[in-house]
């Protein structure tokens, strides 16, 4: 607390008299601060603080120097901050720190806009200000920091000023001279000869840029992506399609309103650019997988006669990284751990919802071959040990096996860890077979633990509603109790929508498993579709067997 406390008081003297070294002092007593924490959420805003000192003590440095150095310096501090923020659960502080990321950047292209004597150079450089400019009002305002969103608004106007007298400058530096009209000169005809490369822009003609702020990304974060269309040739054309812009392993959030989304392209409604203006398209796109996204768009447009033409524009690359949020417990399959940002919450009950597919048994046996794997005591209720046998075997002292099923003395051998039960008539005896396994295990609710209970339907085609909400209230109550982290598997197809919703309401958590129709037939597609309180992506993830 001593530290803290002397931390506090140096930042804000560092503010009040903008020292780059306080800044720096404050860093480092933030950073001893970190040293004394013993919890974890404590530890992570600490860190956020010093990195975030860290970051203003370069651009501090940067603001007085124009030094490229410290920019980079700074930038790479604040990444370090908002990450921070972000997993000690301060998304307010994360919005605040990006939002100041994205004001020392626009200082670097207002400081090149500045030295810049072209014109068509300067005015790009100003519209990029001008971009991360809005960003950080928009962060400013998110953050509930509305002065700081209105001061960071009236230099935007003043950058949106500056880059219209330098886009008037271009068109005036670069406007067809005006030719004497005298009759002692003759002139050439076109038979005689033609301007390198001028026909194109007597026809309909355009170029196209991709525009992104930077290339690292991490999933879930949302990446603001700018085409900037100029129209070259001498007529209007008019913007129909933009496709595969939404590369895979991404989704569209937010496009223009004129446009509209349809699979990876996006459809424009007859949008207009006029001969030698500068159209911006800017969309918001949402990794939802680790890996390289290519950006690689085909654009379509046509003049007034209907005639179809494209544009290529040079391709980009995002290098996204996976966000894995403390307190998750892994799943075992990638990419649904991506979509629920690092797995399912600790000691949460999550409702797996599908019918019966190889996809939601290989969802299921990488859950628990997972914890048995990672050394983690692992509950699996079923009526079918076909999948599970070698687990059984090779982990009997953290797997755990409860075999609901008449037949389950001919299905696997005898085992310690092996719980045969004549069939779920008796919820009873399932309570008793569970109590002896918990009597096994580490009982401290801080080992991690996870379950399975695959026979939620079952139970509730012979027990019906009532019964099965209250075992079933009372089962995921203790194992929340003892510390487990719980996976449930419903068939939403055998029951009535009633008894679903019944059941559903037991649950923290909810992941679907559905089929839809592709252009390569059907196929089986997964999503999130509740998680209390707590974040993921709402995205729609294809389920193949290669991913499981």
């Amino acid at each position: 607390m001593f530290y803290l406390c002397q931390a506090w008081e140096k930042m804000t003297m560092a503010k009040v008299k903008v020292s780059s070294e306080m800044y720096g002092e404050a860093a480092e007593l933030f950073k001893i601060a970190s040293e004394h924490t013993q919890n974890e959420s404590t530890n992570l805003l600490t860190l956020a603080h010093s990195s975030f000192c860290r970051a203003l003590e370069a651009g501090t440095k940067f603001e007085t120097t124009r030094n490229k150095s410290m920019y980079t310096k700074a930038n790479k501090h604040m990444n370090a901050a908002a990450s921070y923020y972000l997993k000690a659960g301060f998304e307010n502080f994360s919005e605040y720190t990006t939002a100041t990321q994205s004001l020392f950047e626009s200082y670097v292209f207002m400081d090149q806009a500045r030295r810049e004597t072209d014109p068509e150079q300067q005015a790009k450089y100003y519209l990029m200000a001008e971009k991360v400019l809005q960003k950080s009002a928009d962060c400013f305002a998110k953050a509930k920091y509305n002065e700081k969103a209105n001061q960071v608004q009236r230099l935007l106007r003043k950058v949106k000023e500056d880059k219209e007298l330098a886009i008037s400058l271009n068109e005036v530096f670069h406007a067809p001279v005006i030719t004497s009209s005298t009759a002692s000169f003759s002139t050439l005809s076109l038979s005689e000869e033609k301007a390198v490369g001028l026909e194109r822009f007597a026809q309909m003609d355009v170029l196209a840029k991709l525009l992104v702020q930077e290339s690292d990304a991490t999933v879930g974060q949302d990446k603001t992506l700018i085409i900037q269309i100029v129209n070259i040739g001498k007529v209007p054309v008019w913007l129909t399609k933009i496709e595969d812009i939404v590369p895979m392993g991404s989704q569209l959030i937010r496009g223009p309103d004129y446009s509209s989304v349809d699979n990876r392209n996006l459809t424009i409604k007859g949008k207009q650019v006029s001969p030698m203006k500068i159209e911006e398209i800017e969309i918001v796109l949402r990794p939802i997988k680790k890996g390289t996204l290519v950006i690689k768009p085909r654009i379509t447009y046509v003049n007034e006669t209907g005639r179809q033409s494209f544009n290529y524009p040079e391709s980009i690359s995002l290098n996204v990284s996976e966000m894995v949020l403390p307190g998750r417990v892994a799943t075992g399959c990638s990419e649904l751990d991506n979509l629920l940002l690092g797995g399912i919450p600790e000691h949460y009950s999550v409702l797996l919802m599908s019918r019966s597919s190889d996809e939601r048994q290989l969802l299921v046996n990488k859950y628990v071959e997972t914890g048995a794997k990672e050394n983690q005591p692992t509950f699996y209720i079923t009526t079918n040990a076909d999948c599970v046998k070698t687990l059984a075997e090779a982990y009997p002292s953290n797997f755990y096996l409860f075999l609901c099923n008449p037949r389950a003395d001919a299905m696997i051998k005898d085992f310690l860890n092996v719980f045969k039960l004549n069939g779920m008539e008796n919820l009873t005896n399932i309570d008793i077979a569970l109590a002896k396994g918990l009597s096994t295990i580490d009982a401290s609710p801080d080992c991690m633990k996870r379950a399975c209970v695959e026979i939620v339907s079952d139970v509730l085609l012979l027990h019906k509603a009532a019964i099965t909400q209250k075992w079933l209230s009372q089962l995921l109550a203790e194992l929340r109790a003892k510390g487990f982290t719980t996976l449930a598997v419903l068939n939403p197809q055998m029951h009535s929508q009633e008894e679903v919703q019944a059941i559903l309401e037991h649950f923290e958590g909810e992941i679907q498993i559905c089929e839809k129709e592709t252009e390569k037939g059907p196929a089986q597609f997964l999503r999130v579709r509740k998680l209390l309180n707590k974040k993921y992506l709402d995205a729609e993830l294809l389920l193949t067997k290669e991913i499981l």
